[in-house]
């Protein structure tokens, strides 16, 4: 047979080439997309991470403690390429507030910063120089005009250089006449900004020295002098960042009455390196990496990960040490590796579809050569060979592979295209673009495999074609067989029985038992946890085990509905053929007849319905778990991260921003204890938090109904600005002792719990920084008060405290003279509080003798009853009170009561007692908490390791007491345990672990009593603990541009992390995304692979029966009856594989979704509309079909079959 012949042939058939062409590239196409979608993906969650991320982290810093030379550069340029596009290059000193600002040490002594001496023209630092009360950070800037603007002055430049100026050898007079040495005006310029020079008391021309004068009679300063105050172009320049001691200096806190300023300087570049770098505890040579993203893609983000690696491996060891990092490298690592792990999978499970639709494939052929049997059976029965007939198919079918392979990698685009508008893919990506995404070598490589199977299928069904006769064709068509040939070997029940058997291989590899396996099975969220828990040993899809039992098991459960196909067609068969009507037993006679024709169309419906049902459940399923992982992570929908310290939330009203149905404060602090692991403690309000996120109701339920923290003390009105207080005070003087000085201590707290000390007296004494240069004594305190008569104490309350301050304890900070004890009475009467304006509000007269002022037995404004008495309390005791009337003047007219405190002072631990009065202060009673099962079994005990052995894990009820290291200091915590969770909490995260899941340890508890008790002990002005993350719950998902410019408004607002991005970074997860995403689309090319098999179908079918369909009609068939018939028969076939399809893919589903691993770890869910609408689009297809086919029938009479028979 020849070629000539052989493409004539091809010509004639052109038609349905075509069609079989179409249906090759389907699948050549399906085959060649799974690893373009994982890039695709991946390129996806590339481009969003670094499109999202903050600019400053893309940069690339390098900080070096040697300066950085030209190898470095060229290293940089090596390994970054155009990668890097800019840098900004800085120098710093390194700074670390010291207690005190000193520069007398002996040699050797380590710096932490570098401090100032007054300049005295003429004095040799050698001998001494009078110390400035202040330490400096230098600095220097490469391109510093460019970055401020000159107010006053000009910008530093670099004058003569040390060796240029030595004055080694010079007399003093030849060091005044060139003005070097001891008599320089100044060895190097700097410049400042106008806050600095507001605050430190600085001008043009300032000059100090800064360094180190030693005991030993040596020194190592350099002298400044100032030449210009500058200001920032622009504030918010990242360059700014971590450099705030240039633009604002700091307050040094030096103890609690007294405070420092340290500020800092900007000199040239290469000036510092002649003068600074050797008087500085060390320098930090700083560059800042400008990158350019957009040259970073799905291909080359490992090379880049990699090349950083070796950026910081090789700038290490060029400068000695030098430490660079990123928060670029975090965002590209690891996707070489997600490829990786993802393409093996879907590759197996492409490999698993492609058999699906190959045997759609061979279907097809299998109908067309059954069409064209009389013409094969005519050429073998006149003496064609097989060999020849073998030929003519091979030589076909191989030129509609070649052509399937060329255009594959192409029609996987189409279908990514498709996908990225339509589908699981287009919700994940959310409106992103592949943008210019590369078809990876795999996907051609697995073309040319499709185009292969594709050849070799379509060449096998020609081979039983080529063999049969003209005769044998015959008998075939009159008496089908009545059974599939696979029934005869048991093939279902063998893949049944081989799938069950991979089943339980996997469970053994996990687990090692057998017995729990049908719990697994029968509960699909422990199923679904197992596997979860277990990844490295089950191997999830990367194992070809798994896939295999899900292959084998959906495949033997659709032969096995073949099987008794036929048996329930013939019952069925049976209950018709009691019917007078002709059309339903007839249709079920054409279906019982001939099964096995049938059949092939069956298993077709029920391999596209499996995988269109599979892919809805595992979307619907990601979906849910995604959101759900995402929000448990975030914390709600939103959550906004706050310090604090530079922002009060108190009167934010989150509710009215855009989107937001509802809020919970919670604090969350990290804290240890008993020097074992670390574990996580939150605080929240339990009605606020079930009120906002009704789905943790549950977890907090122990927490409710708990009465909320009472409050010690008197509120101070919120205006009030001065706190005074009338005192009456006993005489004490003798010749050798003065009248005693009275003074009260009077402790605050703030509306966190933050306490703070006021003293009041006639004449508080501070320590005042003065001028640069310049010092200041302290004052010699206050004088003895007037005794006998009422004299006004007051003090000036804090201003950074969250307001309103209470009033909880006073204590007698009385002195007299060197006395270490003595006892003393004092009258109190008439405490009230003034503004700004002077205005005066009352706050105690005593008339009402109120009963909450009683001497203290309590340290702390929430002590707790866990808390045992120590000798902190005994500095507090020696104070008796009585309400008392007339005993002394009264201080008004109307006010004649007065509180009498009788004290004794005396040394306590070499510490002068403070006897003190309570005001309405109660203990704090055990506080309730709700524990996971982790920190319960960690804590079980008091001891370490084996210490606790055979002590159970603390349950509801359990009693504990913790001493818990919060970061700023250690807090005393007594807790009763209301509950045990093992399901985790929000922000938790869940650590995984060879022997299974181990939640993180953490401990949930009242928001306010925690934030008070961690308050009285660690917090301070300018460190406080509050409310750090507001949850926001968003109805919509999604946070609107508007929500998000009205959070960045908040004050003290830090970060906001929203589940949506991170749903989207779980949607885009490189294996479940592609798995979901293929059967999608394998869905899809199997739906229209059916509709071709079945428009094949219907064409063999409609010229198979076209005579008997005339016959009838002349008879006087209705013509509706053809419909009706044709109409039960499909109904008969498709109906039921309607069925089976869908329960066959939701098993599907059901066993893939545990190998996925998804987020969320849920159960296998659908959306019914979806499956509706998907049964629907199948349906609909096959009735346009069958409707075009029983209208070309109803229309065709016997003399036109018989015209059609002699054609």
């Amino acid at each position: 047979m020849t070629l000539n012949l052989i493409f004539k042939r091809m010509r004639r058939e052109w038609r349905v080439l075509s069609i079989l062409l179409l249906a090759v590239c389907l699948v050549t196409g399906f085959l060649a997309l799974g690893p373009l979608y994982i890039r695709a993906v991946t390129e996806v969650d590339i481009r969003s991470a670094l499109d999202s991320a903050n600019p400053e982290e893309l940069k690339i810093t390098v900080v070096s403690d040697v300066p950085v030379d030209q190898n470095a550069e060229n290293i940089i340029k090596e390994e970054l390429g155009p990668l890097a596009v800019g840098v900004d290059r800085y120098i710093r000193a390194q700074y670390t507030a010291p207690e005190a600002p000193s520069g007398q040490g002996d040699p050797g002594t380590p710096q932490i910063a570098v401090c100032g001496f007054v300049m005295v023209l003429g004095a040799n630092p050698d001998d001494g120089l009078p110390g400035a009360n202040e330490c400096y950070q230098p600095f220097a800037f490469e391109r510093l005009d460019q970055l401020v603007n000159v107010v006053e002055g000009r910008l530093p430049e670099r004058l003569a250089t040390p060796d240029m100026v030595n004055a080694a050898g010079l007399s003093e007079e030849q060091q005044a006449a060139q003005q070097i040495g001891i008599y320089n005006r100044g060895q190097t310029e700097a410049v400042i900004t106008p806050e600095v020079a507001e605050t430190a008391r600085l001008e043009l021309g300032s000059r100090f020295y800064m360094g180190q004068v030693f005991t030993d009679g040596t020194s190592r300063v350099t002298s400044v002098v100032i030449v210009g105050i500058v200001e920032p172009k622009n504030p918010s320049d990242p360059i700014w960042t971590g450099n705030q001691m240039f633009l604002r200096g700091a307050e040094v806190e030096v103890n609690l009455t007294t405070t420092r300023y340290d500020w800092g300087m900007a000199f040239d570049p290469a000036a510092y390196q002649d003068w600074v770098a050797p008087v500085v505890p060390g320098t930090s040579y700083i560059w800042r990496i400008h990158t350019n993203p957009d040259v970073i893609n799905s291909n080359n983000a490992g090379e880049y990960s990699a090349a950083y690696t070796s950026l910081q491996n090789r700038l290490g060891t060029a400068l000695n040490g030098a430490q660079t990092f990123s928060g670029l490298a975090p965002l590209i690592s690891g996707y070489d590796d997600r490829v990786k792990e993802a393409e093996g999978p879907i590759v197996l499970l492409s490999g698993a579809v492609l058999f699906i639709m190959l045997y759609h494939l061979v279907t097809t052929v299998s109908l067309i050569l059954q069409q064209q049997g009389t013409e094969w059976s005519s050429i073998s029965s006149r003496g064609g060979s097989t060999f020849q007939l073998m030929k003519l198919q091979f030589i076909t079918v191989f030129l509609l592979g070649f052509i399937g392979f060329v255009v594959g990698p192409y029609l996987s685009r189409i279908f990514l295209f498709f996908m990225e508008r339509f589908g699981p893919l287009a919700q994940a990506l959310d409106g992103a673009s592949f943008g210019n995404l590369e078809t990876p070598v795999t996907s051609y490589l697995l073309s040319i495999a499709a185009g292969a199977a594709c050849v070799t299928f379509l060449s096998l069904p020609a081979y039983p074609a080529a063999k049969k006769s003209l005769l044998r064709l015959k008998q075939a068509t009159s008496r089908p067989p009545t059974k599939p040939f696979w029934t005869s070997f048991f093939l279902d029940f063998v893949l049944i029985i081989a799938g069950i058997g991979f089943v339980i291989r996997m469970y053994w590899i996990a687990d090692g038992r057998i017995k729990d396996l049908y719990r697994y099975l029968i509960n699909p969220a422990k199923m679904v946890q197992f596997v979860a828990d277990h990844p490295s040993q089950t191997g999830g899809l990367k194992d070809p085990g798994n896939l295999l039992s899900m292959a084998l098991l959906v495949t033997g459960i659709a032969l096995f509905w073949l099987r008794i196909f036929p048996m329930l067609m013939g019952f069925v068969s049976r209950i018709t053929s009691r019917r007078k009507a002709l059309t339903g037993p007839l249709a079920v006679w054409n279906i019982e007849r001939n099964p096995g024709h049938y059949a092939q169309l069956i298993l077709l419906l029920i391999g596209t319905l499996a995988l269109g049902t599979a892919s809805l459940g595992l979307t619907a399923t990601r979906e849910a778990g995604g959101w759900r992982q995402a929000q448990k992570e975030i914390g709600g929908s939103a959550r906004v991260e706050i310090n604090p310290t530079q922002g009060d939330i108190t009167n934010v009203a989150w509710d009215r921003f855009d989107g937001v149905a509802d809020s919970a404060n919670v604090i969350r602090v990290t804290g240890t204890a008993l020097g074992r692991e670390s574990f996580v403690l939150i605080g929240v309000n339990p009605e606020e938090f079930a009120t906002a996120f009704p789905d943790y109701a549950d977890e907090v339920a122990g927490l409710r109904d708990v009465p909320a923290l009472t409050q010690p003390g008197i509120v101070l009105p919120d205006d009030a600005n001065q706190l005074t207080v009338q005192v009456w005070s006993q005489s004490l003087a003798t010749e050798e002792v003065p009248e005693p000085s009275v003074i009260i201590s009077v402790y605050l707290i703030d509306a966190v719990g933050t306490p703070y000390l006021l003293q009041l007296s006639r004449d508080a004494g501070t320590n005042v920084t003065g001028p640069t240069g310049e010092t200041s004594e302290p004052d010699a305190g206050p004088p003895p008060t007037p005794p006998e008569q009422w004299v006004t104490l007051s003090g000036y309350l804090p201003v950074s405290g969250r307001l309103p301050y209470r009033m909880w304890r006073i204590g007698m900070a009385s002195r007299q003279g060197n006395l270490d004890s003595f006892t003393h009475k004092v009258y109190l009467d008439y405490w009230q509080t003034v503004d700004a304006n002077g205005i005066a509000t009352p706050l105690e007269s005593y008339e009402t003798q109120p009963a909450g002022w009683q001497p203290a037995t309590f340290v702390s404004p929430f002590s707790g009853t866990w808390v045992p008495l120590d000798i902190a309390q005994r500095q507090i005791g020696g104070a008796q009170i009585q309400y008392v009337q007339n005993e002394v003047d009264p201080v008004a007219q109307d006010d004649s009561t007065a509180l009498k405190i009788e004290y004794s002072v005396r040394r306590v631990s070499g510490r002068s007692t403070e006897p003190s009065v309570m005001i309405d202060t109660l203990p704090v009673d055990r506080i309730p908490a709700i524990i996971s099962g982790k920190f319960a079994d960690v804590f079980r005990g008091t001891g370490q390791g084996s210490a606790n052995r055979g002590i159970p894990p603390l349950e509801v009820g359990s009693e504990r007491d913790l001493n818990v290291d919060v970061g700023p200091g250690t807090v005393p915590f007594g807790f009763r345990v209301v509950g045990v969770t093992n399901e985790g909490f929000p922000t938790i995260d869940r650590r995984v672990t060879d022997d299974g899941t181990i939640e993180a340890a953490f401990i949930i508890v009242p928001l306010d009593v925690t934030r008070a008790l961690m308050n009285q002990q660690t917090g301070g002005p300018s460190s406080f603990f509050d409310t750090n993350q507001v949850w926001l719950n968003l109805p919509e998902r999604e946070p609107t541009d508007k929500l998000k410019q009205e959070i960045a408004q908040v004050p003290g607002v830090t970060v906001t992390r929203f589940a949506w991005d991170r749903f989207g970074q779980i949607q885009r997860e490189p294996l479940p995304s592609a798995v979901a995403g293929l059967l999608y689309v394998g869905f899809i090319v199997s739906l229209i692979l059916s509709l071709l098999d079945f428009a094949f179908y219907i064409i063999v079918t409609a010229k198979q029966r076209s005579f008997t369909f005339g016959v009838l009609r002349s008879l006087g068939w209705d013509t509706n009856n053809i419909w009706r018939l044709l109409l039960f028969e499909n109904l008969a076939l498709v109906v039921p594989a309607l069925i089976i399809g869908t329960l066959l893919g939701a098993g599907l589903a059901y066993l893939l979704l545990p190998f996925l691993i998804l987020a969320g770890n849920e159960t296998l869910q659908f959306k019914p509309l979806e499956v509706v609408l998907m049964l629907v689009s199948l349906v609909g297809g096959f009735g346009v079909l069958l409707t075009l086919t029983a209208t070309w029938l109803r229309s065709m009479s016997v003399n036109q079959v018989l015209r059609l028979g002699e054609e």
